[in-house]
């Protein structure tokens, strides 16, 4: 492969100007593909290693993503000569060329790969400020009416009649989407919230509030009979309470991403109605998985630098690098790579987190007026000229093969 090898350079912050002692060195370059290889079917177009920290590409797809109006290969060609690491004479006529590849399209993909870096900022703000520490379960997207003709989370609404979800029933509702009646196994609660009848009696008698107990005997069991003494009847409640078995409003957590169902006992009456928000359980979900796997990927101490400024301050830092050189190039007609005695501490400070968030989200709204404003006037070109890429192109592949067989 070196002899195959045309361009080679230092890409990345030493390339901008923006090393510091913790900065890694990365590569990028260009390759050929052997006269075989481009006649037989083997069509390799990218090199890189497993952390795409140094990657090679094969000079047609260069060509091709410089016509596309690439920013990374745009970059190569403007490359501050300090990176160069090694150029093939062949290639020099690219390089005698590079402002051909300069048009209103390479301004359109700087620009959305700034708002790519904004989109992607700002989705670290969510996950630093709202991050997803606990995955939920379907009874969390389940609700009920309340008393004040609002609705409420089922789990709060049991909890206020001190109900538990694990002795309710569901079924669902006919021509409803994700509406359920919620039946109540009394005789299950009374059975395994009491451990006797005569624990039943004592903490009936001693809750200031016993309506709700009050309720299962009204509903469920034989009225009292005043010539009974009221603690024998409530020992039998207790005694021949049969449980129903419903299984509750969810199965156990994480074995299922509905609700339960219950066939209903013939005659049982709902205690309320239930709505599933089964399409917000699926959200959640999918962003718990986004959350997860990113904590697992993310840098720890990038991580923490950015904790206290709630966005990603590197990428802030190359999105607003990126439009401020769409702005030169569209005002200029210049690519300006190194920032080294343009604006590097200004970038600096941005990467330092000198700026809070609300600043930085002016400064680049402020950016992309300024481009889409200089987008107006530039006398850049709408796009390469294919013709003139296909010739320089041949061009390179003949001088290479005519010189290296």
């Amino acid at each position: 492969m070196n002899n195959q090898i045309l361009f080679k350079c230092i890409r990345g912050s030493h390339a901008y100007g923006l090393a510091t002692e913790q900065s890694d060195i990365d590569t990028t370059g260009i390759f050929i593909k052997t006269a075989d290889e481009l006649y037989g079917l083997k069509q390799t177009e990218y090199i890189a290693d497993e952390k795409n920290d140094n990657t090679l590409y094969e000079i047609g797809r260069v060509i091709e993503l410089l016509i596309a109006g690439n920013p990374s290969m745009l970059e190569m060609l403007f490359i501050p000569d300090s990176c160069v690491q090694y150029k093939h004479p062949s290639i020099n006529v690219l390089f005698a060329n590079r402002e051909q590849f300069l048009t209103k399209q390479v301004l359109n993909s700087l620009s959305g790969y700034a708002r790519s870096q904004i989109y992607k900022a700002r989705g670290l703000n969510k996950k630093i400020v709202n991050p997803i520490v606990i995955k939920k379960t379907p009874i969390d997207f389940c609700y009920t009416f309340n008393d004040a003709q609002g609705t409420e989370l089922i789990s709060e609404w049991l909890s206020e009649h001190r109900l538990k979800q694990k002795y309710c029933g569901l079924n669902h509702m006919p021509n409803m989407n994700q509406m359920y009646g919620v039946f109540y196994d009394w005789q299950q609660h009374l059975k395994m919230e009491f451990t006797s009848g005569w624990d039943f009696a004592a903490k009936f008698n001693s809750h200031e509030n016993n309506k709700w107990y009050s309720d299962i005997l009204n509903s469920f069991f034989p009225k009292w009979n005043p010539e009974q003494d009221y603690e024998e009847y409530l020992c039998e409640v207790w005694e021949h309470a049969v449980p129903i078995g419903y299984h509750g409003i969810q199965k156990e957590a994480g074995t299922s991403n509905d609700v339960h169902l219950d066939p209903i006992l013939k005659g049982d009456i709902p205690i309320c109605y239930l709505s599933y928000n089964k399409d917000g359980y699926s959200t959640h979900c999918r962003q718990y998985k986004e959350y997860k796997d990113w904590e697992k990927k993310r840098n720890p101490a990038r991580y923490e630098s950015n904790l206290m400024k709630n966005y990603d301050a590197k990428n802030i830092m190359h999105c607003i690098r990126l439009l401020i050189m769409a702005c030169e190039l569209a005002e200029t007609g210049k690519f300006n790579i190194d920032r080294a005695n343009i604006d590097r501490q200004y970038l600096l400070d941005i990467k330092n987190h000198k700026y809070e968030y609300d600043e930085i989200l002016k400064i680049t709204d402020s950016l992309m007026k300024r481009l889409e404003e200089a987008k107006k006037m530039t006398i850049l070109p709408e796009t390469v000229d294919l013709q003139f890429a296909n010739k320089l192109l041949i061009s390179i592949r003949k001088d290479y093969y005519r010189n290296n067989h």
